[in-house]
């Protein structure tokens, strides 16, 4: 499994992961049957290109939890590791990136989304999500996984800001939009979704739907190389809980997905196939897991440009400050003389912990050549810096 920090531009992604057999039975009854309610949760969720966090109740408090459809088994943090018993099985788990991340798995603790149960999802991994943190300035305390929401259809609505659980009624839903077809992850119990979607240069590929993934994507390196435009290439850094990483960026020429057509997505090179929230927020998602479809409807965002990175900052949020993780080489942040650990303390007028480092990342991607002025501190010394955006790809 992999817990990456993909620049500022990907806020983060988590990555599907051959975890052990742990998941609960997955055994399919309509709605119908149940008697249940057509909604059984709703959530509000930011609008936009955002990590989707849900409150889970546990331990009679709530705690967030990213929404991750691309991870088998739903995770919490070693915060909440006293909580959790004695440990059933213990799992250094390989990466995407070729990392070893040791996962602590525990019997289902009792937890719930709403009324949700999550003891339905069986057993419960534990590992440190401390990067999750930074990377997100929130406070991220565990990871929604497969185990537990194949057994939902789950519509995620970014032009509303809301997410909704329904129980399935074993119907086809012409007037949720246009159906994909979802395969399961070959040995993966969790079930993570597989669609396909044709690549120009590279036909039809199949991915992971990751919603845990920032960015609209991710390619293999053979497929990255048949897609990319060569004219549009640029290095992006990946930040895991192994270290850092460099891979390529691009822009595709053309993607097709279930009717739709995509050109010029910035997707980035990785070790898996990946549809991430820069992709999926162009739309209304519904996701079908036991009837194994997703439909997609056209959100407001379906035509919004996709950029990257125009700074060359890698910023994360400690203890309440906006620190610089890194700085790219050449890029206008270090050429206006900003180092690695310097704390950003304004953006123009406004004190940078008032930020959303949502809101921030945007902020550095609005426009080549638009001009940034910041207020940092560099060890015991402030200083006004500034820097003009270059778009690189």
């Amino acid at each position: 499994m992999l817990f990456g920090v993909l620049t500022i531009t990907a806020v983060i992604l988590v990555c599907a992961l051959a975890l052990p057999t742990v998941a609960a039975d997955s055994e399919k009854k309509p709605a119908e049957e149940k008697g249940q309610a057509e909604v059984l949760a709703e959530f509000n969720i930011e609008k936009g290109e955002r990590v989707i966090l849900l409150p889970v109740k546990f331990q009679e408090r709530e705690w967030l939890f990213l929404l991750d459809t691309g991870i088998s088994q739903s995770m919490s943090d070693v915060s909440l590791r006293k909580f959790l018993g004695k440990p059933i099985q213990v799992e250094d788990v390989l990466t995407v990136a070729a990392e070893l991340v040791r996962v602590e798995f525990f019997n289902p603790p009792e937890a719930f989304l709403g009324k949700l149960d999550l003891r339905e999802g069986g057993p419960m991994g534990c590992t440190d999500l401390e990067t999750l943190r930074r990377v997100t300035g929130r406070e991220v305390r565990g990871l929604l996984g497969m185990a537990f929401l194949k057994k939902y259809v789950v519509r995620i609505d970014f032009d509303s800001g809301k997410v909704q659980f329904r129980p399935w009624d074993a119907r086809d839903h012409p007037e949720w939009g246009s159906a994909v077809y979802l395969y399961e992850g070959v040995g993966n119990p969790g079930g993570v979704p597989l669609t396909k979607a044709n690549l120009t240069g590279a036909g039809d590929i199949k991915f992971i739907i990751d919603s845990g993934c920032n960015g609209a994507g991710k390619l293999v390196t053979d497929v990255f190389e048949k897609a990319m435009d060569k004219m549009a290439v640029a290095e992006c850094l990946t930040t895991t809980l192994a270290g850092e990483h460099r891979f390529r960026e691009t822009r595709i020429r053309h993607l097709a997905l279930g009717g739709f057509e995509h050109r010029g997505l910035a997707m980035g090179e990785m070790n898996q196939n990946l549809i991430g929230l820069g992709l999926l927020s162009r739309y209304v998602v519904t996701l079908d897991f036991p009837a194994m479809k997703t439909y997609l409807q056209k959100g407001q965002a379906f035509d919004r440009p996709d950029e990257i990175d125009m700074s060359g900052l890698h910023l994360w949020r400690l203890a309440g400050r906006t620190v610089v993780e890194s700085v790219d080489k050449s890029s206008p942040a270090e050429v206006a003389g900003i180092e690695s650990e310097d704390v950003v303390l304004k953006v123009g007028e406004t004190s940078a912990t008032e930020m959303d480092l949502g809101d921030l990342r945007d902020l550095l991607k609005s426009g080549d050549g638009k001009e940034i002025k910041m207020t940092i501190r560099h060890g015991e010394e402030e200083k006004a810096v500034s820097f003009r955006l270059k778009k690189q790809i």
